[in-house]
Formats: structure tokens, sequence, C-alpha cells
């Protein structure tokens, strides 16, 4: 009797650990990249309809900084932004992700320099594997 009460409390804690963790707070970058890069292109596409548009955490080492112009197919209008690259890093578990900043003010990216490593935090726009490494765009504000 007690065994089946403690493997129902185990659960239960184990529910809402994970419910805490994946709705509270910002998603690891790092964990959602491993995930990812597991994934077959079935689990791939849940992984995106559960993810886009979530709050994420991620960093890196400054790359570069550029003034970039993106088509924004809802409304037809070019949008500016401000992209911050990042150098590609590894997540603890060795798979290699580049993660790419989107920023429209001017002001928070014009002091940033190369080599600087920075952590930010906004909402995901996209996950993609390009072969080499699986990238990650976040746009931030």
């Amino acid at each position: 009797m007690k065994t089946g009460r403690l493997k129902i409390c185990a659960i239960l804690l184990f529910s809402v650990m994970f419910c805490v963790g994946s709705y509270c707070g910002p998603i690891s970058a790092e964990a959602l990249v491993d995930r990812f890069y597991e994934a077959t292109e079935v689990q791939r596409d849940e992984i995106r309809k559960l993810y886009i548009g979530e709050n994420i955490v991620s960093g890196g080492v400054v790359g570069n900084v550029e003034d970039s112009r993106f088509f924004n197919t809802k409304d037809e209008v070019r949008e500016r932004y401000f992209t911050i690259k990042t150098e590609v890093q590894d997540t603890p578990r060795g798979n290699p992700y580049q993660v790419i900043f989107f920023c429209k003010d001017a002001n928070k990216v014009k002091n940033l320099n190369r080599e600087e490593r920075i952590e930010k935090r906004g909402r995901l726009l996209k996950i993609v594997d390009r072969g080499l490494w699986i990238y990650l765009w976040i746009e931030v504000e």
C-alpha cells in the first residue's frame, strides 16, 4: 500500500516539476537544442509547435552585429532589425548551435563588441537544423 502511494507521489511531483519548469520560466537554449538534435522530423515539428513564440534564455560570444531588414509576410512590410550573431558553441552534450538575436532598438546593440560574452532572454522565432549546427533565432527587447 505504501509503495503505491509513493509511486503516485513521485509521479505527481515529477509532473508538477515538469510543468513548472516548462511553462513558468524561460526555456534553456541548450536543453532545447539537445532535444531538437535527437528528434525525428515529426518530433521536430512538434517541438516547433510547442516552443516557437515561447520565452527562451541563451547566450554566447558576439561574432558580429549587423543592421538587417526582413520582410514580414503577415503585414507585407519590411522590418528593421539589428542582428547579434553569436559564435557557434556546443551544449554540454556536445551538440553545436548558433544563436542569432534580433533587436529593434539600436541603442541596445551599439555598445556590443566582438568576442564579448552576452546572455539575453526573448521570444523564440525559429529553430532549424542547417546540417552543421542548429540555429536559434530569438527576438529580444
